[in-house]
């Protein structure tokens, strides 16, 4: 039996990205007092009532910059954790001797900071963050470096949130592709319409629970 080699996206699909938008703003509200004495929580409550949750609290606090608030946001350590299940299945699946990986998009401290907050950077074997490698997952790029890490001889699967762009490459490739599908409408960042994409864009399989994820791989 070949080795299968498990490899997931990260925002919406080891953890809820919701998780990482309301850290950063805590920490752009933390900024805010600190350096510029605004109330905290006056802070938090304008960010939260708009859709543009920066130029709002600009509007409310001209002498902090749009910029240096992306700044924190991105470069911030965030407050995130795995849950209870996506731990759980990562040690069910090392269990079985699969490689574990992570592909993901992103800046490289803003991603590199949610792997060491979820406590991943060392369950990994492989990471691949698009900014470091100067390829997205729009590339086959990323795709093709874990093979040349694991080996041509594996079994891969994919785990991703978003078909505009998680499913393509590995579906060309032939490995087998799962979407967890989010909890309730609006909850992910991306949209997960299936009808309106391309056939190579549709994973195998979509997923409610990530607990679903290692009794799926052991049937492979």
């Amino acid at each position: 039996m070949k080795k299968r080699v498990v490899l997931f996206d990260l925002d919406d699909t080891l953890y809820p990205e919701i998780q990482y938008v309301a850290s950063g703003q805590r920490a752009v509200a933390r900024v805010a007092e600190e350096r510029f004495g605004a109330n905290y929580e006056d802070v938090l409550g304008v960010m939260l009532a708009a859709d543009n949750a920066f130029d709002a609290l600009h509007g409310m606090l001209p002498q902090m910059g749009v910029q240096e608030m992306l700044q924190v946001y991105r470069n911030h350590m965030p407050d995130i954790c795995l849950s209870e299940s996506s731990l759980g299945v990562l040690k069910e699946l090392r269990a079985y001797g699969c490689g574990l990986g992570i592909i993901t998009d992103g800046r490289s401290i803003g991603q590199r900071n949610k792997l060491k907050a979820l406590g991943l950077d060392d369950m990994m074997d492989y990471v691949s963050v698009s900014e470091e490698i100067k390829a997205d997952k729009l590339s086959s790029y990323p795709f093709q470096r874990a093979i040349d890490y694991f080996g041509d001889d594996c079994s891969y699967v994919y785990i991703g949130d978003n078909p505009a762009k998680d499913f393509m490459h590995p579906n060309a490739m032939g490995w087998h592709t799962m979407m967890l599908k989010e909890s309730f409408p609006g909850m992910n960042v991306h949209p997960q319409g299936l009808t309106d994409i391309g056939h190579l864009c549709r994973p195998d399989i979509v997923i409610t629970d990530i607990c679903e994820v290692a009794d799926i791989v052991r049937r492979l």
